[in-house]
């Protein structure tokens, strides 16, 4: 059986842990435990040749990207510059996870009062906001975790930004994103203000103060999505989930399959003996003697 994180074994050591043929088949459960455990013996040598399905896998066997996976994560542990590897809490991924989530109600509600939606009944208005909302979320915090992710290649040994090293994409990446942002926070600010007016008659300072404050929170949701993009780990990190994605699953398949593989290989081997002792059935009606 395989720990999590050693390499699938090779071929010529799956073959040697092959369970016994047991040419007596004239007991039917023995042949049937016989084929099954055949079949488990096949699954577990074959699994590790087998190409995933998917993105991930690349058009490569889980062998090949088990040691792909062991190549990068070697490549990492010998980096001088291992800061820049470092990743960031769990609790900052799954903040990356839920602020979108805020981002959105806030475009919800945004949009909502831009298309006079009554948010009250579930009409075609309300469902268009909702939309439009949740398209303009994911773009926004898919945007910022693309541009935090290009910025890692320009970090120093301490993990800080080098502003004087950023090529012409990444300047122009960080220019849209700040361009959006500053666009949608000041339809924001301008919507809620004329709202305020329409509703009171007055242009009054809490209304101006609430609109700034929505307007803001929008920029700094998207603004601290690309930050935990920019500080969690670097390419190698990436490519190193990218693989675990695929390898850990199928090492995990490949060591239910050799406890499988176990225990019917012990049962088989008992109940091979056991049927050794008695002998054969008509070795058996030989022996009893006549009644």
């Amino acid at each position: 059986m395989t720990p999590p994180d050693a390499p699938f074994p090779a071929s010529e050591v799956a073959l040697r842990t092959r369970p016994p043929s047991v040419p007596d088949v004239t007991d039917p459960a023995l042949a049937r435990l016989t084929r099954r455990c055949h079949r488990t013996w096949t699954a577990w040598v074959q699994l590790p040749e087998t190409t995933p399905r998917g993105r991930h896998g690349g058009g490569r066997t889980v062998r090949q990207l088990a040691v792909d996976m062991e190549a990068v994560r070697n490549r990492i542990d010998r980096d001088p510059d291992d800061r820049r590897h470092r990743r960031v809490s769990r609790f900052s991924r799954v903040l990356v996870r839920a602020l979108p989530v805020l981002d959105g109600l806030i475009l919800f509600w945004f949009l909502a009062n831009v298309l006079n939606a009554d948010l009250g009944a579930l009409d075609v208005l309300t469902l268009v906001s909702a939309g439009l909302a949740v398209l303009a979320s994911l773009a926004l915090a898919e945007w910022s975790r693309l541009t935090g992710e290009h910025l890692q290649e320009f970090r120093d040994r301490s993990g800080a930004l080098q502003w004087g090293a950023l090529d012409t994409t990444a300047r122009l990446m960080l220019a849209v994103s700040l361009v959006v942002w500053l666009l949608v926070a000041a339809m924001m600010v301008v919507r809620v203000r004329d709202e305020v007016f329409q509703a009171t008659g007055v242009l009054d300072g809490a209304g101006l103060l609430v609109a700034i404050v929505l307007g803001a929170a929008l920029v700094v949701l998207n603004a601290t999505v690309l930050y935990l993009a920019f500080a969690d780990g670097s390419a190698d990190t990436r490519e190193l989930d990218r693989l675990a994605r695929v390898v850990v699953p199928q090492r995990r398949r490949h060591e239910r399959l050799a406890r499988r593989l176990a225990a019917q290989t012990e049962r088989l081997r008992t109940r091979a003996a056991a049927r050794a002792a008695v002998g054969p059935p008509r070795e058996r009606e030989a022996r009893t003697p006549p009644g």
